[in-house]
C-alpha cells in the first residue's frame, strides 16, 4: 500500500501493455563473461519460459524453451539487475537479483514465487531485505483492508485521516530500518535499488534521504539506481519547505499561458491532481471547502493537472466545482510541473507564502483546513 492510497505511474513488470517490449532471440550469440541461468521447475509442462528486466522505460523480454522441468539462460548484465521469471501456466512470478555470475534455480510449479536462488550475492542481499521488511508489509495489507472495508460501507471520510495517519507511522518505522540496512550493506547494489523504488523517492523526506545516499559506497553512489536517488535528492532539495517555489507556466483551459508567479503575493496552494486519479477525486470536497473558506482571504489555488484528454479534465472541474485556477499541458506524468516539482504520487501539493516560499506540503484532509486556519487567524490577532 502507498501512502495516502496513491496514484503512481505504470512502469513495472506487472503491466507489460504501458512498456515497450523488445524481443532478444534466445540463441543470440554472447560474448564475454556475463551470467548463466540454470533452472529446475518441478511440473512445471514443456513449452516456454519469459525472463524481464526493466531497461529505462522499457521492458526486455528474453524466452527459451522448458524441456522436463528445465531451462537455461545466458546473457550479461551492466550491474546487478532485479529480473522476473515466469511461466505461461503459472499464476505466479519470481522476483530475482542477477549479476553475471552462474546462477542455479530450483523450485516448483504451484511455488514458483518461492523458488531458491543460488549463485548470486545480490539475491541473497534481496532476501535479506525483504525478510527485514516483512513486518511492513504485513501492517500495509492490514491497513489496506481497512480502506478497502471503509471504501465498501462509506464510512472512508470519517477515518480517512485515521488511516493516512496509521501509513505515516508505519513508514516512518520502514524509513529507519530502510536506514539501517542500507548502514549494513553500503557496498550493495540492493540498497540503491529498495531506496530508489520506495516512498522516500515518491515522497522524499531530505534529511532521511540524505543520510540514506551518503551511507551508500561511492561505487553504488555511480549505479543507476544511485544516480536516481541522486536525482530524487536534488529535486527533494529544490522543493523543500522553505524553499522559494520553482516558477512554471502552462495552458490554462483557454489555451493561454498561465505563470505560477503571477499569483505571488497571495498564499497559494498548488495543486496536483487529474481526472483519472479516484484518490484526488475524493480529496477535492476538501480543497473546494477550504477554497470558499478563504478565497477572500489572500488565499488561492493552482489546480496542475496530469490529464491527457482535455475533455475528461475539463469535466471533471466541472463536476467537482474546482472553479479556480488551472492549468495542464495534458502530458500525463510528464508534465513540466511534475517533473519540476518531483511529484511521482498524487494528490499532491504545495502551500506557498506570498513571496512564493514553501511553507507546508502535502496536506489533505482536515489538515489543509488546520493550516490555512492557523495562517489566517494568527494574521487576524496581528491586525
Amino acid at each position: 500500500m502507498k501512502k495516502y492510497i496513491s496514484h503512481l505511474p505504470m512502469n513495472t513488470f506487472a503491466v507489460l501493455s504501458m512498456s515497450s517490449i523488445l524481443w532478444l532471440a534466445a540463441c543470440q550469440h554472447r560474448s564475454g563473461s556475463g551470467f548463466e541461468i540454470e533452472g529446475n521447475i518441478q511440473g512445471a509442462p514443456s513449452g516456454w519460459v519469459f525472463l524481464m528486466h526493466q531497461q529505462g522505460d522499457s521492458t526486455i523480454t528474453d524466452s527459451v524453451q522448458i524441456k522436463n522441468g528445465h531451462f537455461k539462460f545466458t546473457g550479461k548484465v551492466d550491474q546487478p539487475t532485479l529480473f522476473m521469471l515466469s511461466l505461461p501456466n503459472s499464476m505466479q512470478e519470481l522476483d530475482f537479483f542477477v549479476e553475471n555470475s552462474h546462477i542455479q534455480i530450483n523450485g516448483q510449479i504451484d511455488s514458483l514465487n518461492k523458488a531458491r536462488v543460488n549463485g548470486s550475492q545480490s539475491q541473497l542481499d534481496y532476501e535479506a531485505f525483504q525478510q527485514q521488511m516483512q513486518p511492513f508489509s504485513q501492517q500495509y495489507m492490514q491497513l489496506y483492508q481497512v480502506y478497502e472495508d471503509a471504501v465498501r460501507q462509506g464510512r472512508l471520510t470519517q477515518i480517512q485521516d485515521s488511516i493516512n495517519a496509521a501509513a505515516d507511522r508505519i513508514d516512518s518505522l520502514q524509513s529507519q530500518a530502510m536506514l539501517s540496512f542500507v548502514r549494513q550493506h553500503p557496498k550493495s547494489i540492493v540498497s540503491a535499488w529498495v531506496v530508489a523504488h520506495s516512498n522516500l523517492i515518491f515522497e522524499p523526506d531530505v534529511a532521511l534521504l540524505s543520510q540514506i545516499y551518503e551511507a551508500l559506497d561511492t561505487t553504488i553512489k555511480a549505479s543507476t539506481y544511485g544516480q536516481q536517488i541522486a536525482h530524487a535528492l536534488n529535486t527533494a532539495r529544490r522543493v523543500a519547505i522553505g524553499q522559494v517555489a520553482p516558477d512554471f507556466t502552462l495552458p490554462d483551459t483557454s489555451g493561454n499561458p498561465f505563470s505560477l508567479s503571477s499569483l505571488r503575493g497571495k498564499y497559494v496552494l498548488v495543486d496536483f491532481w487529474a481526472s483519472w486519479c479516484g484518490p484526488c477525486r475524493m480529496e477535492n470536497p476538501h480543497v473546494v471547502q477550504a477554497y470558499q473558506r478563504y478565497k477572500n482571504k489572500n488565499f488561492t489555488i493552482l489546480g496542475v493537472s496530469l490529464d491527457k484528454d482535455r475533455q475528461s479534465w475539463l469535466q471533471a472541474i466541472h463536476e467537482d466545482h474546482l472553479y479556480w485556477h488551472q492549468v495542464s499541458d495534458l502530458k500525463y506524468w510528464h508534465s513540466a510541473a511534475a517533473e519540476l516539482y518531483g511529484v511521482q504520487a498524487i494528490p499532491a501539493n504545495f502551500l506557498l507564502d506570498p513571496q512564493g516560499k514553501i511553507i507546508a506540503r502535502n496536506l489533505r484532509g482536515d489538515a489543509l483546513d488546520e493550516k490555512l486556519a492557523a495562517i489566517f487567524e494568527h494574521a487576524n490577532q496581528r491586525q
